[in-house]
Order: structure tokens, then C-alpha cells, then sequence
């Protein structure tokens, strides 16, 4: 197996953990690498390994959760078919589709087809933390018609990130109540491998919602590996001249796809080579990358209850998603709503016929609201006749 400084077996992986627990009767503590585990409701369900302290206890009716933490990475989830006969390794992505990434040791959680997996030689997938790499075991066939889902945590590489969660559920015999609340944000005081100056600042202040408005200059005069020329409608751009045979140092940036000026086109003395391939062409703007802080805010709260052969229960939720705390610019709205009911009847049947019941479930999501972890369950979509692509988390529906 792929062994890291964290530990690639499950043995290494267990040494590595640091955890203090402290119990009572009517409560616990915990500090070190705790994991979350909030799965109280539908909208407010709330799974990480983070770094912090976690406390719970118990009163009458009541239970109360909050935990305090630094979070250890960014959560995703990825969900492919496989390629047929192939095991792998299969590169796990960041948000943005792009490798390079290394994902947090003991965070991830696989599925195939449905059925949770174990890590380990013996078991059924290995998995190289530092490259992002999953290889599934000989016990797990892998075909095309596979189905792979991976939730993992992915190392920060922009802010320290901070998070802060509550939750209680009080009930007793008729009636039952529940409510959480979860902040998770970057600390824009504390990136990570950069300084932020005055001059970049201003740019993310402008920058709004959009990362490809985040770029700061990228041009150092003096020596580099690339010349300033001139094309035939008299635009000034950039051609590489070869290794410190140019007049100045050009640092590039990912964009996206038609709204770059410039494409990756080669490897050249350990680095990639980019050429100017016309405006809205390319892939890559001429500047420097600066990392937007993020910052996630939401609120559920349900409650269910039974009288006789009744059942009710509601649930509703606010979230509140900034991408970028320096600005006071929204290009589009942060917050959104969800809202769900489900009532159900069940007694027995008239006739000796034995115990039936009905259930209708309603469920409205806004497409701005967004939760800490997906809403449905991987490839539910194929349930629907929808691509694996599909959205349903933010859909409308009805059930009988």
C-alpha cells in the first residue's frame, strides 16, 4: 500500500490519530482528531474529520452536541462509473476538476455499487493520500457499468478554515424537536504559502463572486523566460523565448475554458509553456492567482410527531454561501432556503387483511441553498431516468 507521513494502512493511520475522551454520565468530551457526525433531519447533516474539541451531553428529554475545530481540508464528493478491467488508479479531483491535490488521510469514504468498502491490501481499495489516487483490490472487480462514489477531504490549500457546529433534539413520547446550526469559513488573516499585499487586496475586494476576477500582475520585467511581441492587429502579448532567454518573468493563470487568452501547449526545463492563442481562446490569463476566502453559514430545524395512526413531520432550512469575504459584491444571490413535510397513515386493514399505510413526501429546494453534504444518495439520479450529472439535490418533488 501507498504509505504517506499520515499513514496509508489502516495500523499506521490508527498511531497517527491524537485523541483525548472524557465521559460522564450524562455527557462527553473529546480533543484532538475528532469526527463530526451530525445526521439529525435531512438539510443539516454534517460529516468531517476535523482538529478541535467536541462536548455532548444529555438532560431529561434533551440532547445537546457543539463541537470547535480547524478544519483539515475541503469536503467533495465524486461519483463516476469505472472503466472496464481496470482497477485503477483513479484520480481523485478538487472542486474545480483540476488534480494536483492531496487528500486528508482517513477522510475519504467509498462505495461501490452501493456497499460501503474498507481500506487496506487485504480489503478492498488502497488509496495514495499525496496524489490523490484510489486503486480498488482484485476482491472488487471493477467493469464499466461500476458504480464509484468517494467522499473525501482534500488538503487547504488557500485559508485556515474554521468551523463551528451545534445541535440538540428534544423529545418525548408524541412529539420530537431538533435544530443545528454549522459555520464553516476561511480565516482570510491566515492564507496559506502567500502574503497578501495592499495591491492585492484591492483586487479581491473588486473581484466580486469570481475567481477569474482575482487576478493580480503577473509580469516581472528583468529577466524571464518569456519576450513581448507584437501580433498583427498590434495586440502586446507574450512568446516564450526559452529558459532565462527572455526579458520577463510571466506567471499564468486557469480561468476556464473560453475566457483566456493563452493555452498550455508543452513542457519545456521542468515547466509548461504557454502560447497566446487569441482572445476568448484559451484557457490561461497573464497574472497571479489570489485565493477568494470563503465562508458557509446554515440553519435547520424539524420536528415530528404521532397521534394515532397520524404521522407528521416537517423540516426547513436557510444556508448562506460567500464566495469571497472580501467583497461586498454579489454577482449572484447567497442565500437560499429548503423546506420538506411528510405525512403518513398506517393502521390496519379492514377485512383481516393485515396492516397497510400511505405516505405523501413534499420537498422544495431553492437553487441557491447549500448544504454541508449532498442530499441524495449517489446515482439516485438512474432512479429518475436522469444523467449521472444530474442535479436532484435541488429539485421540487412529490412522493406517494
Amino acid at each position: 500500500l501507498p504509505l504517506t507521513a499520515a499513514g496509508g494502512t489502516q495500523d499506521l493511520q490508527a498511531l497517527d490519530r491524537v485523541l483525548i475522551e472524557l465521559s460522564a454520565p450524562r455527557g462527553s468530551a473529546a480533543l484532538g482528531d475528532v469526527a463530526l457526525d451530525l445526521r439529525q433531519g435531512e438539510f443539516g447533516r454534517l460529516e468531517r474529520r476535523v482538529q478541535g474539541a467536541r462536548a455532548d451531553w444529555s438532560a431529561g428529554g434533551f440532547r445537546g452536541e457543539v463541537a470547535a475545530a480547524s478544519a483539515q481540508g475541503e469536503y467533495r464528493r465524486l461519483q463516476f462509473y469505472g472503466t472496464e478491467g481496470l482497477q485503477g488508479p483513479y484520480q481523485l479531483l478538487d472542486r474545480d476538476g483540476e488534480a494536483g491535490i492531496a487528500v486528508v488521510a482517513g477522510s475519504e469514504t467509498v462505495t461501490l455499487d452501493g456497499v460501503r468498502l474498507a481500506r487496506g491490501e487485504g480489503a478492498d481499495y488502497a488509496i495514495d493520500y499525496e496524489r490523490a489516487r484510489i486503486t480498488f483490490t482484485n476482491r472488487r472487480p471493477i467493469a464499466s457499468t461500476s458504480r464509484i462514489t468517494v467522499d473525501y477531504q482534500y488538503a487547504l490549500q488557500r485559508y485556515r478554515r474554521n468551523l463551528v457546529a451545534a445541535a440538540g433534539r428534544w423529545e418525548n413520547a408524541r412529539l420530537r424537536l431538533h435544530t443545528e446550526v454549522m459555520s464553516e469559513s476561511d480565516d482570510r488573516g491566515r492564507p496559506l504559502d502567500l502574503a497578501l499585499g495592499a495591491e492585492d487586496l484591492a483586487v479581491l475586494a473588486a473581484a466580486g463572486d469570481s475567481a477569474g476576477r482575482a487576478l493580480a500582475g503577473g509580469v516581472t520585467a528583468g529577466g524571464g523566460d518569456y519576450d513581448s511581441v507584437r501580433t498583427a492587429a498590434g495586440a502586446l502579448v507574450y512568446a516564450y523565448a526559452g529558459p532565462d532567454s527572455g526579458d520577463f518573468d510571466v506567471a499564468f493563470a486557469r480561468v476556464g475554458a473560453g475566457r483566456g487568452d493563452y493555452a498550455d501547449s508543452t513542457l519545456a526545463a521542468g515547466g509548461t509553456v504557454f502560447r497566446w492563442v487569441g482572445e476568448g481562446l484559451g484557457a490561461y490569463r497573464v497574472g497571479r492567482a489570489l485565493p477568494l476566502a470563503e465562508s458557509h453559514v446554515l440553519w435547520a430545524a424539524g420536528a415530528s410527531t404521532v397521534g394515532g395512526p397520524l404521522r407528521l413531520e416537517v423540516e426547513g432550512a436557510v444556508s448562506r454561501l460567500d464566495p469571497n469575504t472580501f467583497s461586498g459584491r454579489e454577482d449572484a444571490p447567497h442565500g437560499g432556503g429548503a423546506g420538506r413535510a411528510t405525512l403518513g397513515l398506517e393502521g390496519r386493514l379492514p377485512g383481516g387483511l393485515g396492516a397497510g399505510g400511505l405516505a405523501v413526501a413534499a420537498r422544495a429546494v431553492d437553487r441557491h441553498f447549500t448544504p454541508f453534504t449532498r442530499l441524495e444518495r449517489p446515482f439516485e439520479q438512474e432512479d429518475w431516468a436522469l444523467a449521472a450529472t444530474g442535479d436532484l439535490d435541488h429539485a421540487r418533488r412529490v412522493e406517494v
